[in-house]
């Protein structure tokens, strides 16, 4: 049972990932259109929010980790393969691959803006 609310919470943290992840790529584009109209003051102001967003995606990867930590071997070793992009049988192991994968989607397009600006 702990492994299945273990998927649980790394789903939630997936997501809330995600959302970070969407607001960095939305602010790292707001960055490229400031820089474009030379305004430094909202260039400064979206590179302060995208910290922030950041910031946010690190507490969820040290929250994931800290959370691979607290399960038994077997258990820790199959959602860190989760984690990183591997797939499970049980459904609930299958909607974390997925949030993951888009997640893994989702920061490529950050790297691409990131590259832009």
């Amino acid at each position: 049972m702990a492994y299945a609310q273990a998927l649980s919470a790394a789903l939630a943290l997936e997501k809330q990932m995600y959302r970070a992840l969407s607001e960095t790529l939305d602010l790292t584009r707001e960055v490229l259109d400031s820089l474009t109209r030379q305004d430094e003051v909202s260039v400064r102001l979206n590179l302060s929010l995208r910290q922030e967003s950041i910031d946010r995606l690190v507490d969820c990867q040290a929250a994931l980790k800290r959370q691979c930590g607290t399960l038994p071997a077997a258990d820790r070793e199959s959602l860190r393969q989760l984690l990183n992009g591997g797939g499970g049988p049980e459904a609930a192991s299958r909607e974390l691959a997925g949030q993951v994968a888009r997640n893994r989607a989702l920061w490529e397009r950050v790297v691409q803006a990131d590259q832009a600006v």
